[in-house]
């Protein structure tokens, strides 16, 4: 077990179980790469973060009755500025409850199960989200009139991302119904655009415009 706490990454933990959120810290700070706060409420989570900045946030959606639950408090943080990554943690949550935790601004969600594997997960998921983080640098870097005009994007490119995203980054077939096109034909598309951006994959695309759109929303399409 090491202890560097200086280059260690800033954890909140926001759960209603006491006794697995002790668990997960402890999993979490065993080998000294995570300094971990928890909160056992949302109304405790975001009273934390006036006093402490995280790099990440892993956000249960069910937090209890008569109590914040955690679609609201992850808008709530955006809201206060939060720039840095939500992760939704999910048991038995809702594909419907997963789309309006995406739309509240969560970059992504895990799923509980075993402990050690959910904290190599978070790791994981921070090293993606961060790579995507500096690539939206980079594009800020490129050009003045934004980050996708600045990889030469076409203006039919960008209004197709632009439905993308407002759609809460849907599968092809799903989006293809949404937006009335064949989904060949979109699935041409959207590979173009993959391309252009060297990514490989949808899950790709999806992560890194929900990152840029949380790292700097109004410079994503300008």
């Amino acid at each position: 077990m090491s202890s560097n706490t200086e280059s260690s990454l800033k954890i909140l933990l926001v759960d209603d179980d006491e006794i697995w959120v002790k668990t997960m810290k402890a999993i979490l700070e065993y080998d000294g790469e995570f300094i971990v706060e928890t909160a056992l409420s949302g109304e405790e989570a975001l009273e934390i973060m006036k006093k402490v900045y995280p790099h990440i946030v892993l956000l249960d959606l069910n937090l209890g009755e008569d109590r914040m639950n955690g679609i609201e408090c992850c808008r709530r943080m955006r809201e206060g500025g939060f720039e840095w990554y939500i992760f939704i943690l999910t048991g038995d949550s809702t594909v419907e409850q997963l789309v309006e935790g995406l739309k509240a601004g969560a970059n992504d969600y895990l799923v509980k199960g075993k402990n050690s594997f959910l904290a190599r997960e978070v790791k994981r998921l921070f090293n993606d989200m961060t790579q995507c983080r500096e690539t939206g640098r980079q594009f800020d870097h490129l050009a003045e009139g934004g980050y996708l005009r600045s990889m030469h994007l076409a203006e039919s490119q960008i209004n197709l991302l632009i439905q993308f995203s407002q759609n809460g980054y849907p599968r092809e077939k799903e989006f293809s119904y949404q937006i009335g096109m064949n989904r060949n034909t979109l699935a041409s598309r959207m590979k173009r655009i993959r391309e252009k951006l060297g990514l490989e994959s949808m899950s790709q695309l999806s992560r890194m415009l929900a990152t840029i759109e949380a790292f700097n929303p109004k410079r994503m399409y300008e």
